[in-house]
């Protein structure tokens, strides 16, 4: 069991340093290169990645209903961590201003929010299938549903205001781009 959480977590965090080394080697090729406005461009790339991941939670709070929860949530992954990358890469290295830093630094900490919810997520999936053993098949979902309500509702008492910061700081940033 130890060996997995290990693996796990070492997963996790391996994701999330990629994304901010292939950040850095992306914006730094580009200055390199002579192409930094080509990073700049990423924001809205970027930006329509992560708006689009939100459908998962259209979809978990019944506000719509297309789609596998399951599936959305993969696809919500990827592409939030696919349009941070191209954020990161859209605020670079830069020490122009304190509200896009602020959103960066809120976007990388959602990001981190995300792989830590991801984990109780599966470590609950782990428990329910050590518990089934022991159970009737029939209380799986219901099993499932107590396992994820404990540890994912104090992670999202967390992951939602961080991320709502995060959204906040971007919109200023944009609108503050456009007054300015």
């Amino acid at each position: 069991m130890v060996i997995v959480l290990t693996r796990r977590i070492r997963n996790y965090f391996f994701l999330f340093a990629l994304l901010v080394v292939l950040a850095i080697l992306m914006d730094r090729m580009l200055h390199k290169w002579g192409y930094p406005e080509i990073g700049r461009s990423f924001g809205w790339p970027g930006a329509l990645l992560v708006t689009i991941s939100l459908i998962y939670f259209l979809r978990k709070y019944k506000y719509i209903k297309i789609g596998k929860l399951s599936t959305l949530l993969n696809i919500h992954e990827v592409l939030a961590w696919a349009g941070s990358l191209l954020l990161l890469v859209h605020g670079g290295i830069h020490f122009s201003a304190l509200l896009p830093w602020l959103a960066v630094f809120f976007l990388l900490i959602s990001n981190f929010s995300g792989f830590v919810g991801k984990y109780l997520l599966e470590k609950a999936s782990d428990e329910l299938a050590q518990r089934q053993k022991d159970h009737k098949e029939g209380d799986s979902e219901l099993l499932l549903k107590s396992l994820e309500v404990k540890s994912m509702m104090r992670w999202r008492k967390i992951h939602r205001p961080l991320t709502s910061i995060f959204l906040a700081l971007a919109l200023a940033h944009v609108f503050t781009i456009y007054l300015f």
